[in-house]
């Protein structure tokens, strides 16, 4: 049975914004990696939401000592300008795609990563997002990846790095 058919996961997913009482404004896939999955038991990713609450400002400074394990995970944003329909076609989900931007995912590994209603319940560990500037979707840009002003790694074509 997959992952999202079974009821423990609906019913976690269906009350995570209920719970949460947080205007959403996007939504975000967590344990995707296969490695995850199989850890996780699941046969798909966990969707958890972004809430207006957790938006921060680049610069922005956030106080992670009561956190577990926090985490900065970057991420590309997606803006679609259309609804992608179940079994879409990959041309279809390209063109309701209106922007992206790059954005930096704040996480806190504080629970369980074999228990997917747990993780669902926890909102996938999201605790906050920073989003970039949009730019339109016809390419995305290089990436530049920087700790401490020292360049970790250069991507100047991340759809061919997320291929391979």
């Amino acid at each position: 049975m997959g992952v999202w058919a079974r009821a423990d996961v609906r019913d976690a997913f269906e009350g995570l914004i209920v719970a949460h009482g947080d205007a959403a404004i996007g939504w975000k896939i967590g344990v995707a990696s296969a490695a995850s999955m199989a850890a996780a038991g699941i046969d798909a990713p966990l969707i958890g939401c972004l809430f207006q609450a957790g938006l921060l400002e680049s610069g922005a400074e956030l106080d992670v000592s009561g956190w577990v394990d926090p985490r900065l995970e970057p991420e590309i944003a997606v803006y679609l300008k259309a609804d992608v329909p179940a079994g879409a076609s990959a041309e279809q989900a390209s063109d309701a795609i209106a922007a992206i931007s790059l954005a930096f995912e704040l996480v806190d590994l504080d629970g369980s990563l074999t228990d997917a209603p747990a993780m669902l319940r926890g909102n996938v560990f999201q605790r906050g997002v920073i989003l970039g500037e949009r730019v339109a979707a016809v390419a995305p840009p290089p990436v530049r990846v920087l700790i401490d002003g020292e360049t970790h790694a250069d991507i100047p074509d991340p759809i061919a790095a997320a291929a391979a």
